[in-house]
């Protein structure tokens, strides 16, 4: 079932830390801190998981040099149940990591 109100996805410049510029619907490295993942389609409710931006799969596609895939997040990572790293149940370690890091 398709919804009228889906909106495409398009690729957007985004600007890498080497000073690339690149296409991409790849969210980048340290472009935020935290990743909410909600899990509701595991059938357990309104439950997440929870990881940091720095520990999330980079993107291995071959549509970008190797320079710039260190900057860009995969767009598709897998997640399971129990969870693995770099996904979480709880986010107050990773929120005290993320601080103390900042200091």
């Amino acid at each position: 079932m398709e919804s009228s109100n889906a909106m495409p996805v398009t690729d957007e410049k985004s600007n890498c830390p080497n000073s690339n510029v690149v296409e991409t619907t790849c969210l980048l490295v340290g472009e935020f801190d935290l990743i909410a993942v909600n899990l509701f389609a595991f059938g357990n409710g309104w439950k997440f998981a929870f990881a940091k931006n720095q520990d999330l799969p980079r993107t291995t596609s071959t549509k970008y040099s190797p320079q710039d895939q260190k900057y860009l997040l995969a767009t598709q990572m897998e997640i399971t149940l129990p969870l693995e790293p770099p996904f979480e149940a709880e986010p107050l370690r990773l929120l005290d990591e993320i601080v103390s890091k900042k200091k």
